[in-house]
């Protein structure tokens, strides 16, 4: 039988080496995701007992330390605390982000093998393939009755990312999040206005701090992109962007950047406020039972609110200019 299987990746966090070619692109954004990293302890006092008790349950074997917590399976290249601080996060971000998207519970439970290697080349190696992708997603059915098989990949990019504290954390964030919504897809597509579109919007929010501060603070990563489709009156509809079946058409150049700078748009849009979220709560349960989306913005609620999300983007850039 043929197995079922999908694949995930994020690239453009790798800037170091495709700066040369893109600076006009991604300059502006190395403040934004420099100033997303951790920079200080943000454990609280409880937590950090939790992490001591964790560590001392991490197994090395072969190169790899490994924990199992309850949604997880954790390992590392690392060392053994930062396993346990990952399992510790992982288990935190689980239940937050849970809570945060408002996602259903989970019918089939299926754990995620979560692995971060000491280096990109090791990480290069496990996927069998040269990447530029910083983090990856995979999910397999190998058969009609086996249980789907979850791996989320990344790699510490350098010795400092090798402590916790200054581990990049949204990469953890975008590819957990793939995986909380394929956990409630099952076997069923998930078209990538939702899939993306959350999964980068989530990448930015800070975990440690109040709903309150993410919202006043929150970064979109894409925003060059989405200023350059807003001025030149290029931003796509949500109905054409939910049925499009290959995301990247151009190695993340500037059509796919824009496709995530309206998805996580739309997305922060829906979440930012309370009237909105009852939508985006039926965009989710559409896109993760096999729907298909363009009903829900040919007319009615999903309309309407397009429309505003469109006015709001078209007035922001006359107030700039």
């Amino acid at each position: 039988m043929r197995a079922l299987t999908q694949t995930f990746t994020f690239s453009c966090f790798i800037i170091s080496i495709r700066i040369s070619i893109r600076a006009f692109l991604l300059l502006p954004l190395i403040a934004v995701l420099a100033a997303s990293m951790p920079a200080v302890e943000c454990w609280t006092g409880e937590q950090l007992d939790e992490i001591r008790s964790i560590q001392g349950h991490v197994v090395a074997k072969d190169g790899l330390f490994s924990v199992t917590t309850s949604h997880y399976v954790v390992r590392s290249e690392i060392d053994a605390r930062f396993t346990a601080e990952l399992a510790r996060y992982l288990e935190l971000f689980d239940d937050q982000a849970t809570s945060l998207l408002m996602l259903p519970a989970v019918a089939a439970p299926g754990m995620a093998v979560v692995t971060v290697f000491a280096s990109q080349t090791d990480y290069q190696k496990s996927l069998g393939k040269a990447t530029r992708s910083r983090g990856q997603f995979d999910w397999l059915y190998p058969d009609e009755t086996s249980p789907a098989r979850y791996t989320i990949r990344t790699y510490a990019a350098n010795l400092r990312e090798r402590d916790f504290r200054n581990f990049f954390r949204p990469i953890i964030n975008h590819e957990t999040t793939h995986y909380l919504l394929q956990l409630r897809a099952g076997r069923r597509h998930i078209p990538n206005l939702v899939h993306e579109g959350i999964a980068t919007y989530v990448q930015a929010w800070d975990f440690f701090k109040p709903t309150s501060w993410n919202l006043a603070n929150h970064c979109c990563e894409f925003a060059p992109n989405l200023r350059h489709a807003v001025d030149a009156q290029e931003v796509p509809s949500m109905s054409w962007l939910s049925q499009v079946s290959t995301w990247d058409v151009d190695d993340f150049g500037p059509q796919t950047n824009t496709r995530y700078a309206c998805a996580e748009s739309f997305i922060a849009y829906l979440l930012g406020d309370d009237s909105r979220k009852s939508f985006f709560k039926r965009l989710v349960t559409a896109a993760t039972g096999g729907e298909s989306l363009r009903g829900l913005f040919a007319n009615g609620a999903g309309s309407v609110i397009e429309e505003d999300w469109r006015r709001c983007l078209f007035l922001s850039s006359e107030h700039r200019g």
